[in-house]
């Protein structure tokens, strides 16, 4: 079970606490949740073979509805349970893979009200996206559902099962990109695009959570795309499909890493790390790892 945490120190946040239209709540989405009906929701999300129980709460109902029309406007594969219910102390929601069911926690009453809700969010400060989306932890749980069930759709159940949980889970971040990345840039202090790479690694735009695993890093990071990409409307502005594409069998920089084009390197290392991570290509995962110490000198 993948789960989100809550940032420990949010409570103490001197992060502004006053509702932030800006990052992403509309008025029109408070007024609706006022009227909105739960158990016609329920329905609704029936007939598109998700089995959720809300609780009889709005705001759980109405955010579930949104995220479910914003992730199959990418074309994502959705859980086929969702549920309100109470959960260990601190957990905002967490995704089984066992039952395919995304939870968000009862006991955090913020999720009771989408602007207490929207606070929630924003005092994360560094420690999840910096967003600060009323949806974030919702987008963080429905693309952990995603991102397994296109593993499933990819390698089948078992294989997907074993890449998921035996390698995604058990690798970091550090591990697989920060750790290759800082070798060969001892190797290039001196050049002048240093904090530029610095800056596209994790953190600070991922989070501090995205640390955990590979999982956790590209569920953080889908969140984040999509809440970037959402407009006043709650609709997508910019893009219309999955941002993880798949990436190039094979992939040769000698030439553009002779002529000094090291930005541009770093630039698809990264890119191809997210594809790689979401379609669960372990092979190139670790030849991408090694490309930085091979081409370092």
């Amino acid at each position: 079970m993948k789960t989100t945490f809550l940032n420990f120190d949010s409570q103490n946040s001197s992060i502004n606490r006053q509702t932030s239209f800006k990052r992403g709540l509309p008025s029109w989405f408070i007024r609706e949740t006022k009227t909105a009906n739960p158990y016609r929701i329920e329905a609704e999300l029936a007939d598109k073979g998700i089995s959720a129980d809300f609780g009889g709460v709005p705001t759980v109902a109405m955010c579930c509805k949104k995220v479910v029309e914003i992730m199959e406007h990418y074309g994502f594969e959705l859980p086929s349970k969702f549920s309100f219910e109470p959960l260990e102390y601190k957990t905002l929601g967490t995704y089984s893979s066992y039952q395919d069911k995304v939870c968000i926690n009862s006991n955090m009453k913020e999720f009771q009200d989408v602007v207490k809700q929207n606070r929630l969010e924003e005092r994360q400060g560094s420690y999840h996206p910096r967003t600060g989306h009323f949806l974030q932890t919702y987008l963080h749980e429905f693309s952990h559902a995603a991102h397994y069930k296109n593993l499933c759709n990819r390698f089948g159940d078992s294989e997907a099962n074993r890449i998921f949980w035996g390698y995604l889970t058990n690798n970091s971040p550090a591990r697989m990109m920060i750790d290759p990345l800082n070798t060969t840039l001892r190797f290039l202090v001196t050049k002048p695009f240093l904090k530029w790479a610095i800056d596209k690694v994790i953190p600070p735009r991922e989070g501090l959570y995205a640390k955990s695993d590979l999982c956790e890093f590209i569920a953080e990071k889908n969140a984040r795309i999509i809440a970037e990409d959402l407009g006043d409307n709650l609709t997508l502005r910019y893009n219309d499909r999955i941002p993880f594409e798949q990436s190039p069998d094979y992939w040769d920089p000698t030439e553009e890493w002779k002529n000094g084009e090291f930005e541009t390197v770093i630039s698809k290392m990264f890119k191809y790390f997210d594809q790689d991570i979401w379609n669960g290509d372990i092979n190139k995962l670790d030849s991408t790892r090694s490309i930085m110490t091979h081409f370092r000198n």
